[in-house]
């Protein structure tokens, strides 16, 4: 956890960037979150009219492989390797 001085519309659009930059950042999750008087919730990209996270395999919308299980947990782990592996090549 970080606390930072800034807007949360601000953070989180740097977190984005960091997200999307390269192969890399998109292993990384960075959620926003936010407090208001004790509430506390999490930025989403969509409140910021930013486009959804892709699918590291075949660049659907993400939510939509995750939620149907599109891919198996064997090749996302082998997807996640070759990007590691391509990253630091």
């Amino acid at each position: 956890f970080y606390l930072i001085k800034n807007t949360a519309a601000n953070v989180k659009k740097t977190a984005v960037s960091f997200e999307d930059k390269n192969d890399l950042g998109r292993l990384f999750d960075a959620d926003v979150l936010t407090n208001k008087k004790g509430i506390i919730s999490s930025l989403s990209r969509k409140q910021l009219k930013q486009n959804g996270r892709k699918c590291l395999i075949c660049q659907r919308p993400a939510k939509e492989c995750a939620r149907s299980r599109r891919h198996t947990i064997k090749e996302l782990q082998d997807r996640i390797s070759e990007i590691y592996e391509e990253s630091f090549q």
